[in-house]
């Protein structure tokens, strides 16, 4: 993560020689080719930075914890994982006479879960939510015949986004960014734009999953009738199996 100094223009302890981007000019003896002027010592003067990112980085990233070790790493993520998990599961049989019989079963499980979304600060909110309700009613319609009619529903919910609970949700304006670039989203809202640089902590955006990846409903009779020594049974079964998967990013 960077450091106060390097946040500061100090960039001294980068190996890598680093460039002024103002100074781009054609090369004269490579046509095609560009050339910049490096900043001495890897140090860009106050001048040259943007407050505006400058900003943004302090506020999004967090500060170093210790100095960089061997590994090229000055910090660890100690956001804890908390995965509550509760389940249920009822089923009731009536029998309401001797001709009619009811049965309902439910079985549900729901687990929000809170954990890091990659870097101290930066939060994911997991919800997952599924649950299966079933129904059947049964009647002798006579001592040769019997109706049956049966419902299910299977529902299944696996929904995450990230979230910068500590950072203002106006910084966007703050630091200067156009409302039509953090803006004007299908879903609505405002978000604060990602921004990464290779070799540092990274934050590429806010992240909204709306997954409803089973959404069933099945409507189900039968009916059966002896005549003789033969039984004849006919049916018809109706389901829907459907998945909505809005996505935003």
């Amino acid at each position: 993560t960077p450091t106060p100094a390097e946040l500061n223009g100090n960039l001294s302890d980068i190996p890598n020689q680093i460039y002024n981007p103002f100074t781009t000019v054609a090369d004269p003896n490579n046509p095609g080719q560009y050339i910049r002027q490096p900043f001495t010592g890897n140090i860009i003067p106050p001048q040259d930075l943007n407050a505006g990112m400058v900003e943004y980085a302090k506020s999004v990233f967090p500060q170093p914890m210790f100095p960089i070790n061997a590994s090229g790493v000055n910090g660890v993520d100690t956001t804890p994982i908390i995965t509550p998990q509760d389940e249920g599961q009822i089923r009731i049989d009536e029998h309401l006479n001797p001709r009619n019989s009811l049965w309902v079963r439910y079985t549900g499980v729901t687990q929000p879960q809170t954990s890091s979304g990659g870097f101290p600060g930066l939060v994911q909110n997991s919800f997952y939510h599924g649950y299966n309700l079933g129904a059947g009613y049964t009647r002798s319609m006579s001592s040769t015949s019997v109706l049956s009619l049966e419902f299910g529903r299977n529902s299944v919910q696996d929904n995450l986004d990230l979230s910068l609970p500590n950072v203002s949700p106006t910084l966007w304006q703050q630091v200067g960014f156009s409302p039509n670039f953090a803006g004007n989203f299908p879903a609505g809202g405002t978000y604060l734009p990602g921004m990464s640089i290779s070799g540092f902590v990274e934050f590429t955006g806010y992240y909204a999953q709306n997954l409803h990846s089973s959404d069933i409903w099945e409507f189900r009779g039968d009916y059966s009738i002896v005549r003789g020594r033969h039984l004849i049974q006919t049916g018809a079964d109706f389901n829907t199996n459907n998945m909505q998967m809005p996505v935003s990013a």
